[in-house]
């Protein structure tokens, strides 16, 4: 989350618009970081099969940054996050912002469902150094097609203009 969190900051403050969105369900945080209402979010955008993410969007106090909490833990969120209303939203947003920025629940069980909506995985280097990466996501086997990459080199990336593409997901 932090790390996420970092990576959005930065790209906002290079002039990109960016959208942040909280979408580990089980343990939210990104509204405890920027000290935001957690009351209606992601979890609420999908019940009610929004279309777009809109009025859950929040100003995060930083120029070109919008939050999108999760809103209220669900009893199952696995499946709202593999649901179609979830592909929907993600399309939403790709073409509202210039990077849109995933806190997800752990690589291994996000990337495998999103996987055709995703362009980078950026990941904390004590994950990779402590093996929480699955092998697969690294070396692209079972049709996986991400690059793995710190925050910091995404941000390097990004202030460059390459690296991690426009108006794509980034989890």
């Amino acid at each position: 989350s932090t790390t996420a969190s970092g990576l959005a900051v930065a790209l906002a403050q290079a002039g990109s618009q960016v959208i942040l969105v909280d979408a580990d369900l089980r343990r939210p945080s990104i509204h405890t970081i920027f000290d935001l209402p957690n009351t209606f979010g992601l979890t609420n955008l999908i019940l009610v099969e929004a279309q777009a993410p809109g009025p859950a969007l929040v100003a995060s106090g930083t120029p070109n940054l919008s939050i999108l909490p999760s809103g209220p833990v669900p009893p199952n969120p696995a499946d709202l996050l593999r649901s179609s209303e979830m592909q929907t939203l993600m399309k939403a947003m790709a073409e509202q912002a210039d990077y849109v920025i995933y806190d997800t629940p752990p690589v291994a069980q996000m990337v495998p469902k999103r996987r055709a909506h995703i362009d980078n995985v950026v990941v904390d280097p004590a994950a990779r150094r402590q093996g929480l990466i699955p092998r697969r996501v690294e070396d692209g086997r079972g049709g996986f097609r991400l690059r793995v990459m710190t925050a910091a080199a995404a941000a390097v990336a990004a202030r460059r203009g390459c690296g991690l593409g426009r108006a794509r997901a980034v989890v």
